[in-house]
Order: C-alpha cells, then structure tokens, then sequence
C-alpha cells in the first residue's frame, strides 16, 4: 500500500502539478476498520483517467517512462475512482484488522 500511495502522490506533484512549487497537493486520509481510504488532489487542470488506464491496459513498453502507476494502483487497492476531471483520486481498500502494518494506523 506504500508503493500505492507514493505513486498517487508523486503523479499528483509530476504529471498533475508539472512540478510546480507553487502548486499543492492535498492529501486526506478517513477509517472505518476494516476499510480505509485516502483522497489525493492536485491543482492541476486534470486529464481523462479512463482514456490513460485504456492505454496502458492496450500495452505498454518498457522503455515508456510513466503509465505503469494507475495500472499499480488497480491492482493495490479495492476502489480507485477519479474526479470527472481527472485532478483528484479517491483510494480505498479493505484491510483485515490482523493484516495491519503499524504505520496504516
């Protein structure tokens, strides 16, 4: 889940916020044993996520540089939803209260 969630924040500041100093990225967090979940925003103008999640499910090259992260994130947590305009991410997944890293709490 830490690789999950790094990489919804570091797409959030590279891809969302260009690298933008100025800009921020919000991060909320909520529980509800067993189901946790976390909202990521940037201030960036957004993209189409289901057009980007199609290409990458299509194939992507090794030599590609970005693409493989909304991929990872299907595949780490249970819901993974964008705003309509592709510049907030909502995370959620179920966690087995005996499965709990120290850090999730």
């Amino acid at each position: 889940m830490r690789l999950g969630l790094q990489e919804a924040i570091i797409n959030a500041v590279r891809h969302g916020n260009g690298l933008d100093p100025n800009k921020r990225v919000i991060v909320e967090y909520a529980s509800s044993e067993p189901f946790y979940q976390w909202l990521v925003r940037d201030q960036g103008s957004g993209f189409r996520p289901q057009e980007e999640l199609n290409r990458c499910r299509c194939g992507i090259l090794e030599t590609e540089e970005s693409g493989r992260g909304m991929l990872l994130l299907t595949q780490i947590f249970d819901f993974v939803q964008w705003n309509e305009t592709g510049n907030q991410l909502y995370l959620g997944k179920y966690i087995h209260p005996g499965c709990r890293d120290p850090w999730i709490v």
